[in-house]
């Protein structure tokens, strides 16, 4: 007869999760110390993961992270240029005096 499927809180979850997560070790690894079924734990990561990525960051954090990256920006491009229309002509002078 087939096992009876156990259920983990969200508590519990939690603990494993942050074991591999900031551990680095090996989902099989930590499946097996504490019992649990390798594609199970491999689940509780992968929608950890993506629930971090679909966090908003805080409004500090990106103001930050906008204000880097456009100073990264206007560095790499050598800064702010002022452009002339090209419907005005440029007026070249020779040497002083032969206007």
């Amino acid at each position: 007869m087939a096992e009876k499927r156990r259920k983990f809180t969200a508590k519990f979850r939690e603990g494993p999760v942050r074991i591999v997560t900031e551990t680095g070790k090996p989902v099989p690894e930590v499946a097996k110390d504490l019992g649990i079924n390798e594609t199970t734990l491999a689940s509780w990561v992968s929608r950890a993961k993506r629930a971090e990525k679909a966090r908003p960051e805080d409004k500090d954090a990106l103001i930050a992270r906008l204000t880097a990256e456009n100073a990264a920006l206007k560095s790499a491009s050598g800064g702010p240029k002022t452009f002339r229309s090209a419907s005005v002509p440029t007026r070249i002078t020779g040497s002083p005096g032969h206007d």
